[in-house]
């Protein structure tokens, strides 16, 4: 009869949480030890407002929510993958030459590990921000890059390491909250651009360069890629709801109006006479994002045509993003483009099934549940 039932350690169980500008968003999903594909389970989404007072409280509200809710989906979590959207993270790079009290001694993982410690405390913002992933990006022993320090000899170890830092309160809460909930489960935090980066590479057999554009809710962010490392541009301050927000203003509609009308919009199934009014105010908003956009872009000094331009996050499924984006692009770069939507269906021959994740928004969701 045993062979009949499995374990209960049989599968492996991953709660992905995407902590974006306008919602934090969740997703369970389980596969085999053995390997196979994950499943979905379930999936969360709690709104948010960073607009209005107090956002921080309704952060770690909907956090412990989705943690409560999580844990009656199942009491085992094995992997917990947390991403940050653009502003709510900062990625450094930090570089230290440390001077051996003992040269002739050989050097030890523990004194690398020091090492590393007091690399990251130069990266602190007056105690608010802290480490919470590292990637070492470069290590010498005597001006010589190594993989590895230990078992070397040397007067000098030289290190560079790139931090992702995000607010001490959040860190210490998500911490306190997992173990209340699943103190056995692994930890772990990426960037917005490491998760998209790495669904990117799911997608295409050569990314690289890539150029992404995460259209968010509040914010857009702007990053290169390569497979040498990611580079940031200054996030962009309008969002999908900034759009919605311009035209529930010149109409004098409620939000969610506002946002029926904009995807009508996009698809082109608007009455003409309202659709003539609209894109008057469309127009106008979407210069401004790609304005702003513009200048981001400008920072990342793309001297080569990338290989993949993409888009993602909520604006990908609005296509008024995606058209402005290859327009100003074109006047730009003179040359054409057609953008990449990154989208979660996108991934899905990686998955058992996707459940009722679908779209840019839930992208990074997806990757992070493969990461």
């Amino acid at each position: 009869m045993a062979g009949f039932f499995f374990k209960k350690d049989s599968f492996e169980n991953t709660l992905a949480i995407d902590m974006g500008t306008a919602s934090i968003s969740g997703a369970i999903s389980r596969r085999n030890h053995n390997g196979g594909k994950p499943e979905v389970l379930k999936v969360f989404r709690y709104p948010i407002d960073v607009l209005k007072k107090d956002s921080t409280r309704t952060y770690t509200s909907r956090l412990a929510k989705m943690f409560d809710e999580a844990h009656k989906v199942s009491h085992t979590i094995n992997r917990i993958a947390i991403g940050f959207s653009s502003p709510l993270f900062l990625e450094k790079t930090v570089q230290k030459r440390f001077v051996r009290a003992h040269p002739g001694s050989v050097i030890t993982a523990s004194e690398v590990a020091v090492c590393f410690r007091e690399a990251e405390e130069l990266l602190r913002d007056a105690s608010t921000a802290v480490v919470v992933e590292r990637m070492v990006r470069r290590i010498a022993v005597n001006g010589y890059p190594v993989a590895r320090a230990e078992g070397y000899k040397g007067n000098f170890l030289d290190i560079e390491l790139e931090c992702m830092l995000i607010n001490s309160f959040f860190a210490e809460f998500i911490a306190d909250t997992k173990e209340k909930f699943f103190p056995r489960s692994l930890l772990a935090y990426y960037s917005d651009s490491a998760a998209i980066a790495f669904g990117a590479g799911h997608m295409f057999s050569k990314p690289y360069p890539l150029v992404a554009i995460d259209a968010g809710g509040e914010v857009t962010a702007v990053f290169t890629a390569t497979d040498r490392g990611r580079t940031y541009a200054q996030p962009v301050p309008f969002g999908v709801r900034t759009l919605n927000r311009r035209v529930s203003a010149f109409l004098k509609l409620d939000s969610a109006d506002a946002e029926a009308l904009v995807r009508k919009l996009s698809a082109g199934t608007l009455d003409p006479a309202i659709q003539r009014r609209l894109e008057k105010v469309a127009a106008s908003a979407m210069e401004d994002w790609w304005n702003l956009l513009r200048k981001s872009l400008k920072e990342l000094d793309i001297a080569t045509s990338p290989t993949v331009v993409a888009m993602t996050g909520g604006g990908a499924d609005v296509a008024l993003f995606p058209r402005t984006l290859a327009s100003g692009w074109r006047q730009v770069y003179e040359y054409e483009i057609t953008p990449s939507i990154l989208r979660a269906e996108e991934l899905k021959e990686h998955f058992a099934s996707l459940g009722v994740l679908a779209g840019g928004g839930d992208f990074m969701l997806a990757s992070l549940l493969l990461l």
